[in-house]
């Protein structure tokens, strides 16, 4: 009996061992998965701080914003010109520019160009009588095409063409801060320049006195090689605004005054003296 009850003893102890080495393993078990799911935990945190740390590396700040090159900036500046060139706005039917009339006579029977320029240059700002180019600043030469031949202040005759006349207005213009620039703009369409009247430049044209039929003469020849005809009725006035629907352009002429010209004779005529003109910017 003694001997039974002692193997009973032994089995107990050895079955609490066992209970205790069980729950020991269980308990190691847990703690090595809780600490493998820790590690994979941190390892995904870690992974996402990295990601978003390399996303607020690369946001940008004002403070760390880097300016734009000079280059880069003349290409932006050429690319919104050319935006804005593309942009046309509507062409009105009708528009007219205000400048103050100035008569060539008594003073000046044969300055028709001149006193035409001088109209302009006092719509620009500039304050100067009706002599003040002439006496300053006319480009004289024997060549008619490259500057003024004869004597505005004569009834004999004179005049020069729109090369000669340029080089005339930025006389004047380089002696008064070069503001502006006359521009030799021979050869443009005629409905171009009125869309230049219509941005504000009243033209400086040539035409012939009284709308007369053009009278060629001798020759002579711009720098270019270019040849252009002595015509006898030749006049130089300023081409102030037009009416479409009416047909007309109006005209700033410094011996009949404001007039209005039939749009197509006054075309015909200013395509037959060359499409002589000048504009001022």
């Amino acid at each position: 009996m003694k001997k039974v009850i002692l193997i009973i003893s032994i089995l107990g102890v050895l079955f609490s061992i066992v209970l205790v080495c069980t729950k020991g393993l269980s308990n190691n078990n847990n703690q090595s998965t809780e600490h493998t799911t820790t590690i994979e935990s941190q390892t995904e945190n870690e992974e996402i701080t990295e990601n978003t740390g390399d996303i607020e590396s690369t946001e940008a700040t004002p403070e760390d914003a880097t300016p734009l090159s000079s280059y880069e900036l003349d290409i932006s500046s050429a690319m919104d010109s050319q935006l804005e060139e593309l942009v046309t706005t509507e062409f009105p039917d009708c528009f007219d520019l205000e400048l103050e009339l100035i008569y060539q006579n008594p003073e000046l029977p044969a300055g028709c160009e001149s006193v035409s320029l001088t109209m302009i240059l006092n719509y620009l700002g500039y304050d100067i009588d009706k002599t003040h180019i002439v006496d300053e600043h006319l480009v004289y030469s024997g060549n008619f095409v490259m500057g003024y031949c004869g004597d505005p202040y004569s009834y004999v005759g004179g005049g020069c063409y729109a090369p000669g006349m340029t080089l005339t207005a930025n006389s004047f213009l380089e002696a008064n801060g070069n503001k502006h620039t006359a521009e030799n703009i021979t050869g443009t369409n005629f409905d171009v320049l009125l869309e230049y009247v219509a941005q504000g430049h009243p033209i400086l044209i040539w035409t012939t006195i009284n709308m007369a039929d053009c009278s060629k003469s001798h020759y002579n020849y711009d720098k270019e090689g270019n040849a252009y005809a002595w015509d006898y009725n030749e006049h130089c006035v300023v081409l102030t605004g037009y009416d479409l629907k009416a047909g007309t352009v109006t005209v700033y002429d410094p011996i009949a005054g404001i007039v209005y010209r039939d749009k197509e004779a006054f075309q015909n005529i200013y395509e037959k003296m060359y499409e002589m003109a000048i504009i001022i910017k």
